[in-house]
């Protein structure tokens, strides 16, 4: 099957973390298909219409120019706007049927106006097949536009299943403490940072770049064993392992998510994960974990003073100790904000 892949999100030279997770499906599909991607990066700064506008006029010709040396038989699209509006316009004029795969966080960018709810709601009618990835995606497009949809999870590559069953021993004297990903206020960077400073032990790093790359860190230095570095985040798979194997624990805050790739990539190599109860790899609240070896804080107020962790699972050969002070101190804190960390 000759399958077009039509994106704004791709890694590239200078973006190349961004999108990997599409990546990995295009890579899974060439195992068996011809797969070809059309892709163009949305520019910063500057109003999403145009960058429609922009992505439009770049996919269009070629894709037409390809289609007619070599015919398609599927256009997959991931992300409603804009590549799957280009998508299922693609497939209405040359005949073909589109998947479109959704991954937005939240899923209400796409609803902000009447023209993008428009836009939004007609692109999910015409498309063959629905595909979100994970249950919280899936009932926030449901909710929306009322269209069947189907879960597929991203893909984690198989080298991270690899470094779980290689990786090295928990750091008992000064637990590895790290954050990876992009720095903002989506990916709590701001709360890891915070629990840096009030008192949770061991060596934290935070891997990534982003718009809080230069938030004050004042305090971190919270013991004389205790220390807090930053790192510019190249983006290259490579590097994801090689702090995944530093790590004893990814701590990952997040708002709010579609998915939460870092954290299915460190469970992946056998590294414990801190996420917040509404995190979509963590079941829904209330239910136990699906995932072994995840820990979970509540953010609600059904039992005020004291902390619910679960543990699903203990043969990860790397585990944070349950009653460490790093687990017990960062989840407490992250408890104690009482914040809403999933996005309604």
């Amino acid at each position: 099957m000759r399958i077009a892949v039509v994106t704004t999100w791709y890694p590239n030279k200078a973006r190349f973390r961004e999108g990997t997770f599409v990546q990995d499906y295009v890579e899974a599909l060439r195992t068996r298909h011809d797969v070809e991607v059309f892709h163009w990066p949305a520019l910063p700064h500057v109003p999403r219409w145009v960058n429609s506008v922009l992505f439009r006029l770049s996919v269009w010709p070629r894709f037409a120019d390809a289609h007619l040396r070599n015919r398609f038989d599927l256009i997959h699209a991931h992300v409603v706007l804009p590549a799957g509006q280009v998508a299922v316009d693609l497939g209405s004029v040359f005949g073909l049927p589109v998947v479109l795969t959704e991954h937005s966080s939240p899923f209400s960018m796409h609803t902000k106006s009447y023209a993008s709810r428009w836009a939004t709601r007609e692109t999910l009618l015409k498309a063959q097949v629905v595909v979100a990835v994970s249950e919280v995606t899936r009932w926030e497009v449901q909710k929306f536009a009322g269209v069947a949809v189907e879960v597929v999870p991203n893909l984690v590559p198989d080298e991270f299943y690899e470094l779980g069953r290689t990786g090295p021993a928990f750091h008992s004297e000064q637990p590895h403490v790290l954050f990876l990903g992009r720095l903002d206020r989506q990916k709590g960077y701001d709360l890891f940072l915070e629990a840096c400073r009030i008192g949770m032990a061991g060596v934290h790093m935070a891997v990534g770049d982003g718009p809080m790359r230069n938030l004050p860190r004042w305090g971190c230095r919270l013991n004389e064993f205790s220390t807090h570095h930053e790192r510019t985040y190249a983006g290259a798979r490579k590097a994801a392992l090689d702090w995944i194997a530093w790590a004893d624990v990814v701590v990952c805050p997040s708002r709010w998510e579609s998915f939460g790739m870092v954290a299915a990539e460190a469970l992946a190599s056998g590294c414990p994960v801190v996420v917040p109860s509404g995190h979509p790899l963590a079941g829904r609240p209330g239910t136990f974990l699906y995932a072994p070896g995840m820990f979970t804080y509540w953010n609600d107020d059904e039992s005020p003073g004291k902390l619910t962790i679960y543990l699903a699972g203990q043969s990860s050969p790397r585990r944070l100790n349950i009653g460490s002070p790093q687990a017990v101190s960062l989840l407490a804190w992250l408890r104690s904000k009482g914040e809403n960390l999933r996005k309604d």
